[in-house]
C-alpha cells in the first residue's frame, strides 16, 4: 500500500513542487496544493499526484481539504507543512498587518494542518491530554 502524502506550498520553482515529484517517483499518492492551482500546472498529470487548491490560513479551508483526502483515502501517511511567505522592508515601515499575515502563513498554518490532520491518525486522545 503506498502512503499518502500531503505538502503544503507546491508553487512551481520552491521545494514544496520538487518534494511532489520526489515522493510521486516512490510510488506515494501525492496531494499537492497552493492557493494557486495554476502555479502547479506543471504537476498537472503527472502520475500519483493530485492537485488541490488550498489556502493554509483559512481553518475551514484547511479541514475540507483534509477530510476530503481522508474520505477518498482513509488517511493522511505524511503531512509535509511547507507552505510559507516573506515580507520585505525596513522594520518600521512594513505594516504590522503584513507581518501577521506573514505569522499566520509561516506558524498558524502548521498548527492548522497538524491540528487537522492528527485525528485521522487517531491521536485525539494525546491532543486532549496535553491541552488539559
Amino acid at each position: 500500500m503506498s502512503q499518502v502524502v500531503l505538502i503544503t506550498g507546491c508553487s512551481e520553482g520552491g521545494i514544496g513542487f520538487t518534494m511532489c515529484t520526489e515522493f510521486a517517483g516512490r510510488g506515494c499518492k501525492v496531494y499537492a496544493t497552493a492557493r494557486n492551482v495554476a502555479k502547479m500546472k506543471n504537476l498537472e498529470g503527472v502520475a500519483n499526484i493530485e492537485l488541490m487548491a488550498l489556502d493554509v490560513t483559512v481553518d475551514a479551508n484547511v479541514i475540507e481539504v483534509v477530510d476530503s483526502i481522508v474520505k477518498k483515502e482513509g488517511r493522511i501517511d505524511i503531512l509535509i507543512n511547507n507552505a510559507g511567505m516573506a515580507c520585505f522592508g525596513p522594520l518600521l515601515e512594513v505594516p504590522v498587518s503584513q507581518i501577521q499575515e506573514v505569522y499566520d502563513a509561516n506558524i498558524l498554518s502548521i498548527i492548522r494542518a497538524s491540528r487537522a490532520v492528527l485525528p485521522a491518525h487517531g491521536c485525539e486522545e494525546i491532543w486532549d491530554n496535553r491541552q488539559h
